[in-house]
């Protein structure tokens, strides 16, 4: 009968338990053995097997894997992996290369690890198995140019917030190899640490962020017109002025005072006018294509909006969209007649039209809002400091108000005499938040330019008391203190013997500064206290051109390092709530699902990184 076909794998097992050439129990396969080099095994085909079967003399040796190993009758180990003919087998986790003279690890017997160094090492290629093809680690790209591409990655995945291992995905990993051949991205790994190592340089390389970026306060107007609904501290009405369609009150005090060119009550009324005709045209879809249409010839591209009743910015928009349209809807109400409307209809589009003096209200009440919608992009800005230019904005804003122009109307006087109401309850110049805005004021050459005497004096002595309670808290242990002014005293005793004896004496009128609290600045021009250098930041104040704090303490800072250290404490709070909901909105980006794994350290990192590459 014919022997029936068995699997490789069993004929192994049977081919060495039916060898007859067996080896002696005392021979050991660690200590002498000769090498037997990949050459002496022989490929046997499955016919040729399948007709010796019953032969118990004759044995196939099949190469096999990293970890295969068989066992003979006898409990003797037979090493049948190629790679024992070039290395020496000293224990099951442990081989010597003879080439080398060292020992490699082999765990439980594995072989991969020493074929993987017979490979690379000594190039023995007759070792590399079918199934694992050898790739060496070629690189073609100079070492210089993937580090540059790794850090244009690196600041690609910080800036638009991608995930870590983005560029190692599937789709743009091809991408980038056929744009860039040889070139492998960083991996997610790499990645972190660079998020890490980037966000401790630039937290180290700035001793505040105010001072990081080298730009300057003559931003374009287009960085933040993506943000028109910002909403400024300040209120443009107080809570009796009515912007909605509540018309229950009396009008008694319309007659009180007729020097009053219009009432609140009145103003109300007209913007809820223009408000109600908004909304109609774009309820109805024939008078919206007729003014698309007129838009066309009038080469207006702005639309018209609604605005929030709570919401002077909005209102702001409107009234101005309103007004670029006012050629569009004269035309509309000389040709309503003419448009396929129903009478319902044509009856509210005449309630609705507008009139001059409906139009010179809109047209006045623009003149209020705008000095308010500049001032809110001032303050909301994120590429300066901009705490330091609230009080010097508030009290111009406070001085528009106050003064009447020549060409200012009725309508308009009257209007800034109720906003100047609001604005008054507001910015109380008697409570504690005035006196922080005179402080953040101070250290901006903008803000000091708009102090009173008193606040300045107010606020240098509070600056005084605090560096003077900064340095008791800082102060070394008494016995220590004793040597060091000794030492500190003799150092700066043969200092001036010997540097300074050329240095004049104090003229009589630093003497006299000096013994009332307000000293000019050294010929050096380097202060020395906190005195001297109050003194020295007044007069550069005042002689120099304004210019904007970050460049004045880049110039200066180095003249005034104690000055300069608290303006950096003071003027890194933003002047409004704009860039921390900013902010806010950026981290729910980038901390959205598909990031779930993003630590909080990592994801404030990232957030950091992104605000300072996108405002650099």
């Amino acid at each position: 009968m014919a022997p029936s076909r068995k699997s490789i794998s069993t004929r192994s097992a049977t081919s060495a338990a039916t060898n007859t050439t067996q080896r002696p129990q005392n021979f050991d396969d660690n200590l002498d053995e000769e090498p037997i080099v990949s050459q002496n095994v022989t490929h046997v085909s499955l016919e040729e097997i399948d007709e010796d079967s019953n032969s118990s003399n004759n044995v196939a040796l099949v190469p096999e894997d990293d970890n295969t190993n068989s066992t003979n009758q006898s409990g003797g180990t037979k090493l049948r992996s190629n790679v024992w003919g070039f290395a020496q087998k000293i224990t099951k986790n442990k081989a010597y290369c003879p080439k080398c003279k060292i020992y490699i690890k082999t765990i439980n017997g594995g072989t991969s690890t020493l074929r993987k160094h017979l490979l690379l090492n000594h190039d023995l290629v007759q070792l590399q198995l079918a199934s694992q093809p050898r790739n060496k680690p070629t690189n073609s790209i100079p070492r210089e140019k993937k580090q540059r591409l790794d850090h244009l990655a690196n600041l690609a995945i910080f800036e638009d917030g991608r995930t870590f291992g983005d560029f190692r995905k599937s789709g743009i990993s091809k991408f980038i190899t056929e744009g860039i051949p040889g070139y492998v991205p960083p991996h997610r790994n790499q990645v972190q640490r660079e998020l890490k190592k980037s966000s401790s340089n630039t937290i180290t390389n700035s001793q505040s962020f105010v001072f990081l970026d080298n730009s300057n306060n003559n931003d374009d107007d287009d960085d933040d017109d993506d943000e028109e609904n910002r909403d400024l501290i300040l209120d443009s009405w107080d809570d009796e002025v009515i912007t909605g369609d509540d018309y229950n009150r009396n009008d008694d005090n319309d007659d009180n005072d007729q020097n009053i060119a219009i009432s609140q009550i009145q103003l109300a009324k007209t913007i809820q006018k223009g408000r109600s005709l908004i909304k109609l045209i774009k309820r109805s879809q024939i008078i919206m294509m007729y003014i698309n249409n007129e838009k066309k010839l009038s080469k207006v591209q702005r639309r018209l909006t609604t605005d929030c009743m709570s919401r002077w910015n909005s209102t702001f928009l409107s009234l101005q969209r309103l007004l670029e349209h006012k050629p569009i809807l004269n035309s509309l109400f000389e040709n309503k007649g003419k448009l396929p409307l129903t009478n319902k209809q044509k009856e509210k589009l005449g309630l609705s039209e507008l009139s001059s003096d409906d139009y010179m209200i809109f047209t006045d009440l623009l003149k209020i809002f705008e000095p308010f919608d500049d001032a809110t992009k001032l303050l909301s800005a994120s590429k300066y400091p901009t705490i330091g230019l609230c009080l010097y904005v508030t009290r111009f804003m406070k001085d528009f108000l106050e003064t009447e122009g020549e060409d200012d109307s009725n309508i308009l006087i009257t209007l800034k005499s109720f906003v100047l109401e609001s604005f008054n309850k507001y910015f109380d110049e008697k409570n504690h938040q005035h006196f922080l805005l005179t402080l953040y004021g101070y250290l901006d050459p903008y803000g000091y330019s708009s102090l009173l005497p008193n606040e300045r004096s107010k606020v240098e002595r509070f600056l005084k008391q605090k560096y003077k309670d900064q340095t008791k808290s800082q102060a070394p242990p008494t016995t220590t203190t004793t040597t060091t002014t000794s030492s500190s005293t003799s150092t700066s005793s043969t200092t001036s013997t010997s540097g300074y004896s050329s240095v004049q004496k104090p003229t009589l009128l630093e003497k006299f500064l000096k013994s009332v609290g307000k000293s000019v600045p050294s010929r050096n021009l380097v202060a020395k206290t906190i005195s001297e250098e109050i003194g020295l930041y007044g007069n550069l104040c005042k002689s120099e051109p304004l210019q904007d704090c970050v460049t004045f303490w880049r110039n200066h800072g180095q003249k005034m390092p104690i000055l300069k250290t608290m303006a950096q404490q003071y003027l890194a709070t933003p002047g409004t709530s704009v860039p921390s909901e900013s902010a806010f909105s950026t981290s729910s980006y980038i901390g959205r699902k598909e990031r779930s794994r993003l630590s909080p350290e990592n994801l404030c990192y990232t957030v950091f990184l992104q605000d300072k590459l996108r405002s650099s």
